[in-house]
């Protein structure tokens, strides 16, 4: 069991309501949250549960269960966050999953990770700042990994439902994603494909094809990689995360097709890379950069 008191005083006032989009946003100059949790392990289950209240906006809460099993494990998450919570030093990845929430997340895992699947759904119960009413939202999906003699792959998939609000009216979109990796010593085939379906009509659908090869050397390391993409417009586009060095991830969209070239240079700790992307889709455009990381061993 634990018990935790926070006291903020901060050295001007604060009003963090969005142009009137979010009238419940935090105002004041100070802050007062006090939070108990606990926790009980046992019996292949582990549970924790953590309850908290500041001192006008009500209570907050988080409850985990984990099992484990011989082939799997699972985890239960519930949250709930009343509209006008806010925590500045809280663990979520931004403020904005800490408040006006009201959700599950529900996470399968296979052995070793050859495998998992999941789920999160949720429920902001107040406007945000582009939504007037209150909205739903949902994402679902999963991996799986597998091994063939010199072969490896891996097939990824998402759906997402996610609300938008045009024409004085709430709509829900479905996205589904999917994406097929298949490796074989230094060469990488990886294929993805999307499809927007949008409330009221105009669906959309994007697909990428690339292939990549990876030359390690003790002195540094070379990529190469081409891609062929189609993709509708922006709203239904791909990206392309495992580009090595590349301190931004540009999205693809619209007809076209992409290289990509990567030089590295290793020398006492010192790492320089060289890389260049040349992309064509309507027009031509080029870029290149240097980017220089030093490593500290102990």
């Amino acid at each position: 069991m634990g018990l935790v008191l926070q006291g903020i005083d901060f050295s001007r006032h604060l009003d963090l309501r969005r142009k009137g989009r979010t009238p419940w946003g935090f105002v004041g100059g100070r802050q007062f949250l006090g939070s108990v949790d606990g926790a009980w392990v046992g019996g292949g289950y582990a549970l924790a549960m953590e309850i908290g209240r500041d001192r006008g906006e009500g209570w907050v809460g988080l409850v985990q269960m984990k099992k484990r099993w011989h082939w799997a494990r699972m985890r239960l998450t519930g949250r709930y966050y009343p509209s006008g919570f806010h925590s500045f030093f809280g663990a979520a990845p931004g403020a904005g999953s800490m408040q006006n929430e009201r959700g599950v997340t529900v996470v399968l895992d296979g052995k070793a990770g050859a495998w998992r699947v999941y789920l999160d759904a949720y429920r902001r119960p107040q406007r945000t700042f582009f939504l007037p009413v209150a909205a739903d939202y949902g994402r679902w999906g999963g991996h799986w990994h597998w091994r063939l003699k010199r072969w490896q792959g891996r097939f990824l998939w998402q759906g997402r439902s996610r609300p938008r609000w045009s024409a004085g009216r709430l709509w829900q979109d479905r996205t589904r994603r999917g994406r097929l990796d298949k490796e074989r010593g230094i060469w990488v085939i990886q294929g993805q494909s999307l499809r927007l379906w949008k409330a009221g009509g105009g669906d959309e659908w994007g697909g990428v094809l690339a292939l990549r090869g990876r030359w390690q050397q003790p002195w540094g390391h070379f990529v190469l990689h081409g891609s062929l993409f189609a993709v509708d417009s922006y709203a239904s586009r791909l990206y392309e995360y495992d580009l090595p060095g590349a301190v931004s991830i540009r999205p693809l969209y619209g007809d076209g097709w992409r290289l990509y070239m990567l030089i590295s240079r290793r020398w006492r700790g010192i790492e320089i890379a060289l890389r260049y992307r040349l992309q064509r889709a309507g027009d031509t455009r080029h870029y290149a950069g240097v980017l220089v990381d030093v490593v500290s061993l102990d």
